[in-house]
């Protein structure tokens, strides 16, 4: 594989009002951006702090003020522990609070979750339910332990009683 080149990657940005330096090379599945720099892949915005602040001692994070993933803008970022990003986070109403079928990800639905947990009752293996429901097992472990889907009974009474009224109106 040969060298890889780039021009200036530390410069490859645009101002926004809000004095967000929006990164506009690559970008990650998260929108953050990457840059090729010191021979190695960068996420930008670690590269720009680094760049322009300093090194980032090993195990900190570099955390947005702005909450906008392609900032590179270094007086937009403070470093971090993953405890202090995760409460800048929470604190900031961003954390994903999704569960069950809102979760944009999920592979099963309450319908599903009940079945599984029935034939669990009756004697299936966690493991078969799994290969069953196209989920892994450890998944599987937590559904029927209600660790996960806790409520599924209800939203399924639930989304029975709303179509029932619906066919009766």
């Amino acid at each position: 594989m040969g060298k890889r080149y780039e021009i200036d990657p530390l410069t490859n940005y645009t101002v926004d009002e809000n004095g967000c330096w929006i990164y506009q090379g690559r970008k990650d599945a998260y929108g953050y951006g990457q840059v090729w720099w010191r021979d190695r892949d960068w996420r930008a915005h670690r590269a720009f702090y680094t760049h322009h602040k300093g090194e980032i001692p090993n195990g900190l994070f570099a955390c947005h003020t702005c909450d906008n993933p392609p900032c590179v803008n270094p007086d937009h970022i403070f470093l971090g522990t993953n405890n202090d990003n995760i409460q800048d986070c929470v604190s900031k109403g961003r954390q994903n609070s999704s569960r069950g079928i809102r979760q944009h990800s999920a592979k099963l639905n309450p319908a599903k979750v009940v079945e599984a947990r029935r034939r669990h009752a009756a004697g299936e293996t966690t493991a078969s339910l799994a290969r069953a429901f196209g989920i892994v097992e450890s998944a599987m472990y937590k559904i029927i332990r209600r660790i996960t889907w806790k409520t599924a009974e209800q939203d399924l009474a639930a989304s029975s009683a709303t179509a029932s009224d619906k066919e009766g109106a």
